[in-house]
């Protein structure tokens, strides 16, 4: 299933991905606290704090906000439900006093074996007089000036937590990550003077107990702030950023700098370089994409805004372009609407395999299903021939043919209302027999969806993904068909989001990934490091990376790590 954050405002690293799928239909929100100009208390529950149209889950419709002004007790704060085309959530029946502090902690839920709590706060303007939050809160966060701008203290039971992942959402959307130190203390230098929010994530492992009659096994706790910031005169930082002592020396020494910038900006995208290849027909993520025969092959897919999930939201497109450098692209016969589905090609046709379909309307609730259809094309009839049924409904997985042999691994099964059952096994069919039927591959070492399969040596190759313990995963596992036993390879490079969203391709017995830090690397002949090929012009993650009938590398599609538009290029990587 596609899943990913806001662009501009939560372009966010492991610790809010980690929430990202802990929700049904995979929604990377988070309640937020903060006060209109009339005064009024706000609760909501969107992507950032300047988003505020997302309709109210029943856990944040239920909790308890507490205000807290001045040396006062915390007091509860009537609330009263709005919904409007611009906000959806509560305010306040009243106005709250001015400076004062806002806070709230919930239960989220049970989501396969881990405990998700919430915590928000709205703290009065950067300078003003900290206030003293409820010591039940156990996740906590202070914000105050700092000499590069702003300064954030975490705790947890009142003690400090060191490592503690937090991110920035200045009052501009940019977004910056860094972690704490031993005092629990991190430092971000801002420009962008107003609304600025922050994410803290905290996971605790193990940690066993019931939540109304399911036992669970870990405890994830996400806090949100909001704060009001204005630069103080003696800042001389001109571009937001990571000020931490830490990661200043860190980046120093990696890159010549103490300031972290988005990935748009280290890619240079005023210099992006022009495809000799005609753009796709609509930006599409999580989509299905092969070649064949010397022509490209776009299936379906994700469009619109991150987390707007209908089946107004899905391509209803399948398009082919032959890559010759001046043909356009070609309307062929279209089929269900997917996301999250591989797409194929061998022997001169292409085969789809699964995939998520939706059935509501845009701005209705999310009814997504994962389907077990296993179809293939035959560019020569331009006609769709059914095949046998994928033994699971499946999406969110990946599929690679080796020596006739088409392998699924990955993936989850979606019902509607339910949150997701991982899938731990895979399967395998016969090109050569179409007749014949799926082969399950049990004992699979891992849970993971999102990930990505190519060959190599001989072998199947997972890539990547999320686990179904909501982490991003860089691991690199090996399957062999002839001993049908599986091992790792060497860890795929990067941190953070990198292994979220990949895709990888065979070319020339050479294995080539690329995740969403934006580097396209090749395994070595090895199999124990990953060189660095290229850097992209825009980084990306749900897109797809494939062999060009040249010759070359094709990266197509996606989602940007700085923008809410899907792609709609394809950029070229021409091979030696």
């Amino acid at each position: 299933m596609y899943c990913f954050l806001n662009r501009k405002a939560l372009g966010l690293s492991l610790a809010l991905l980690t929430v990202a799928c802990l929700h049904n239909r995979c929604q990377a929100h988070f309640p937020w606290l903060t006060v209109d100009q009339e005064g009024h208390a706000l609760m909501y529950f969107s992507e950032n704090p300047a988003e505020r149209d997302y309709k109210v889950p029943e856990a944040v419709s239920k909790a308890e906000v507490f205000t807290v002004a001045g040396g006062t007790k915390p007091t509860a704060v009537k609330l009263e439900t709005i919904d409007t085309e611009t906000f959806k959530g509560r305010r306040s029946v009243g106005k709250i006093a001015e400076n004062s502090a806002l806070t709230t902690a919930f239960t989220y839920g049970n989501y396969h074996g881990t405990l998700l709590k919430y915590y928000a706060q709205h703290l009065p303007p950067v300078g003003t007089k900290a206030m003293a939050l409820p010591k039940s809160q156990d996740l906590q966060a202070t914000v105050a000036p700092a000499k590069t701008g702003i300064e954030v203290r975490v705790l947890w039971k009142g003690k400090p937590i060191k490592s503690a992942e937090v991110t920035i959402i200045d009052a501009q959307g940019e977004t910056f990550q860094d972690k704490t130190d031993q005092d629990g203390k991190v430092a971000f230098s801002t420009q962008a003077e107003g609304m600025t929010g922050f994410v803290i994530g905290h996971t605790i492992k193990p940690a066993k107990g019931e939540w109304n009659g399911e036992a669970y096994t870990s405890q994830s706790h996400y806090c949100t702030v909001t704060t009001d910031y204005h630069r103080s005169s003696g800042s001389s930082t001109n571009k937001a950023g990571s000020a931490s002592k830490g990661a200043a020396e860190k980046d120093s020494k990696k890159q010549g700098s103490a300031s972290k910038v988005s990935m748009t900006e280290q890619a240079g995208s005023d210099a992006k370089p022009a495809s000799r290849y005609a753009s796709l027909p609509v930006g599409v993520a999580s989509f299905g994409a092969a070649v064949c025969e010397g022509s490209l092959y776009v299936y379906s897919g994700h469009t619109g805004r991150p987390h707007k999930h209908s089946l107004d939201n899905l391509s209803k497109h399948f398009h082919r372009l032959k890559l010759d450098g001046k043909s356009e692209w070609e309307a062929l016969d279209m089929q269900t609407p997917l996301q999250g589905l591989p797409l194929v090609a061998h022997a001169g046709k292409l085969y789809r395999v699964g995939g998520l379909h939706a059935t509501n309307a845009a701005g209705d609730e999310a009814d997504m299903h994962s389907v077990d259809e296993f179809n293939c094309f035959d560019p020569q009839s331009g006609k769709w021939i059914a095949m046998p049924k994928l033994p699971n409904c499946r999406s969110s997985h990946d599929a690679v043919v080796l020596d006739g042999k088409l392998y699924v691994f990955g993936g989850w099964t979606l019902n509607g209302d339910s949150s997701g059952e991982w899938l731990d096994s895979g399967c395998v069919f016969d090109l050569s027999q179409p007749e014949s039927s799926w082969q399950e591959i049990a004992a699979v070492p891992f849970l993971r969806r999102a990930l990505a399969l190519a060959h190599w040596d001989g072998k199947v190759i997972v890539l990547g993904g999320m686990t179904d313990e909501n982490q991003i995963s860089q691991a690199v596992n090996c399957y062999d068909p002839s001993s049908k036993q599986w091992s790792e390879l060497v860890d795929f490079p990067g941190e953070g989001m990198s292994g979220f969203g990949i895709s990888a391709w065979n070319t020339g017995g050479k294995l080539y990934a690329s995740g969403s830090d934006g580097v396209v690397y090749r395994l070595n002949d090895d199999g124990n490091d990953w060189i660095n090929v290229q850097q992209l012009a825009t980084p990306r993650f749900f897109h797809r990376l494939l062999a060009g009938a040249q010759g070359e590398l094709l990266i197509l599609g996606g989602a940007p790590m700085a923008d809410q538009e899907h792609l709609t290029d394809i950029e070229v990587i021409e091979l030696n």
